[in-house]
């Protein structure tokens, strides 16, 4: 057996290196512009809104499932280093989400969709065919106090949503809602938001959904 040489440096460990590729594909989607819809800080010192949305952005990548995650990302110093937004508190997190308005949801909404057709475009430039699922999601929860959360028709807690996603599992459209809406509520604003944004783009479109959205509307 050959002896293992042991040396030491100074340097920090982190198991969460593999952000450094999510940190590219950031950058690449400029982000940080889009992203000038967000609410207005109200101290001149505070950081920008862009910046915290990437710090619970990252921490959800990471493993993160609530707010009180993000004081655990903290001491990761090479995170916190690394990538920017990632020295986030909790308190500062949560003060942050409460200074969204309806408004500010629709637009990020909007960012969604502007995404989803930019990534399509950069993957399959040439394929203009363009087939798009839509379809709802439960989402079981365990708080008692998370707004919105109700009781199914699978008889436990949850949250609701409508998704839209093409043929490569690209996204153009997400709604949430309360736990135990019906299948088709809000559908018909979804998906005529991704329609009429990916026409103006000259994509060759398709939908399909099960009998659950089936409404004149629609």
């Amino acid at each position: 057996m050959k002896n293992i040489k042991l040396e030491t440096y100074r340097t920090d460990l982190t198991s969460n290196v593999g952000m450094l590729l999510i940190n590219q594909l950031y950058d690449l989607l400029d982000f940080d512009k889009l992203l000038e819809i967000l609410p207005k800080a109200k101290r001149r010192d505070a950081g920008c809104a862009a910046s915290k949305l990437k710090g619970l952005l990252y921490s959800f990548a990471v493993g993160g499932e609530c707010l009180d995650d993000l004081d655990e990302v903290r001491k990761d110093d090479w995170f916190y280093r690394e990538l920017s937004g990632g020295g986030m508190s909790s308190k500062t997190a949560g003060n942050f989400l409460r200074s969204f308005n309806h408004l500010h949801l629709d637009d990020l909404n909007g960012v969604l969709l502007q995404q989803g057709i930019g990534l399509r475009k950069a993957i399959k430039e040439k394929n203009k065919n363009v087939t798009l699922d839509m379809d709802s999601t439960i989402h079981k929860q365990y708080g008692k106090k998370m707004e919105g959360v109700k009781y199914n028709y699978k008889g436990f807690t949850s949250l609701d949503s409508v998704n839209i996603f093409d043929q490569y599992g690209i996204s153009y459209g997400f709604q949430l809602r309360p736990g135990g809406t019906y299948t088709s509520k809000w559908s018909e604003l979804v998906l005529e938001k991704a329609l009429k944004k990916m026409k103006k783009e000259k994509f060759e479109l398709s939908a399909r959904m099960d009998s659950g959205f089936c409404k004149k509307v629609i």
